[in-house]
């Protein structure tokens, strides 16, 4: 795991949303660290380092269907890498023209805005 991200499983009974969060403003830092032994309670149960520290693979681990990082976060190799075990990627919060630019380049499967004025106008404009 890259230090400094947070990897937590959000839950959500009505839509059985279960996803992988990568946060640096939770302050939840010194909960999730690499190399601490065993799974964090932020992990639903999935040791991260048993995964080498990867996001995509605890979503899967956990059962998710879906992996949610911060857009900054997002990697050509770790989307190919969640398209590999069958997740949909779904970033946030991209405000930029620009950044929404790349992630709509990138293909993810859901983007979430504070700008959907922009991500409209550039997606009618493909």
């Amino acid at each position: 795991m890259t230090e400094g991200k947070i990897f937590h499983v959000h839950r959500h009974s009505q839509t059985e949303f279960v996803g992988v969060h990568n946060d640096r403003r939770t302050g939840i830092e010194q909960s999730v660290k690499p190399g601490q032994p065993g799974p964090s309670p932020w992990t639903a149960g999935v040791d991260i380092d048993a995964l080498d520290g990867s996001a995509p693979r605890a979503v899967k681990e956990a059962g998710g269907p879906t992996w949610a990082p911060y857009f900054k976060n997002l990697t050509p190799e770790s989307l190919a890498e969640a398209r590999r075990l069958g997740l949909r990627v779904s970033v946030w919060t991209t405000d930029s023209p620009d950044d929404l630019k790349r992630m709509i380049e990138l293909k993810v499967d859901a983007i979430t805005t504070n700008r959907p004025d922009v991500l409209k106008r550039l997606l009618d404009g493909r």
